[in-house]
This record gives structure tokens, sequence and C-alpha cells, in this order.
């Protein structure tokens, strides 16, 4: 899947609004239209909301010929390579999954025990789930949102440093 979306604006206004999230969690295309954002036709979106005590890892679908490894990492990550490094075993998760049907089955059903086969500790206390993507379904997971008492703006980088944090509290055990 070649294709991206910038999410960010999608994930600040469901931050923002509370009916916002409510209609993208009900009709994404509909909510994601608002904000000037139209999947291509035939691709449906699922939304998850996460919250601090849960995490979901989207599996990509593997590369179209002539699109490397580390491109369609970029594109999972939205294109940040700040969130790229912090995922930095993300790609030899990824990679065992698109190589072998049976740690991909296990990923899917099992996220604990494949991240272990792999060597990879994720931290206590969160619950992971891995969802797969496909040429005709995209998953946007919304990060939980950042504490009241900080100060939120999109311009100012506010979300970025806020998905970072959260990137970090959940990625630290998978960073090489």
């Amino acid at each position: 899947m070649s294709a991206r979306f910038d999410y960010d604006p999608v994930i600040a206004k469901a931050w923002a609004s509370r009916r916002f999230k409510a209609r993208l969690l009900a009709e994404p295309r509909a909510a994601m239209a608002t904000l000037g954002i139209v999947p291509p036709p035939g691709v449906t979106i699922k939304v998850i909301a996460d919250t601090p005590e849960t995490c979901t890892l989207v599996l990509p679908s593997p590369p179209a010929p002539g699109v490397s490894l580390a491109e369609q990492l970029l594109t999972v990550a939205g294109g940040v390579p700040r969130a790229a490094r912090l995922l930095s075993n993300f790609d030899r998760i990824v990679t065992s999954a698109w190589a072998a049907p049976g740690h991909k089955a296990r990923l899917l059903g099992e996220p604990r025990a494949a991240f272990a086969a792999l060597g990879v500790t994720p931290p206590e206390g969160i619950s992971f789930t891995v969802v797969e993507d496909s040429d005709s379904l995209r998953h946007l997971v919304l990060p939980p949102p950042p504490p009241r008492e900080v100060e939120f703006s999109e311009e100012a980088g506010g979300m970025v440093n806020h998905l970072a944090r959260w990137l970090a509290l959940i990625s630290a055990p998978f960073a090489s």
C-alpha cells in the first residue's frame, strides 16, 4: 500500500472534540472528509482508540514491488523518521510476520508470545493488540490524548511531542 495519509489533523481534532471523535469512530470516512482527507474508493477505514493501558500495532501490507522496507515502515510510522527510530525493532517484527505465516498468525493472536519469540519484552501493564492492514482495509489508531494540563498546539508541535512521548513509553523495550 503506497498511498499515505496525514492522520495528524484527524488525531488532533479527535483529541480536541468529543463530538468529532464519536463521529470518527462511527463514520470514519465522513469525519475525515470534514478535514479534507478522503481515502481512496474501496478502502475501509477502521478507527481504534487506544488508552494508556492499551496499544494497537498495525501490521502493514507487504511492500509493493519496487518499494523498500524502509519506505513501507515510514508509511506505517506516518512518514516520521523519529517514530521509525523509536520503533527500531518494529521492522524486525513486521519482516518476520511477512516472511513466516506462522509468526504472523501468532503475532495477530498472541502478540506478547510473538514478541518474546523475537527477544522483545514489551512493558507490563499495557495490553497489546496487533491488527493487519490490507489493500482494502486501513487502521487509524488514536493514541490516548495528552493530559489536560499539557498545553496543546498543533502549530507548536504539541501533538508531535505528545506522540513522541507516547511512542517512547510503549516502545522502549522495542528499541535496540
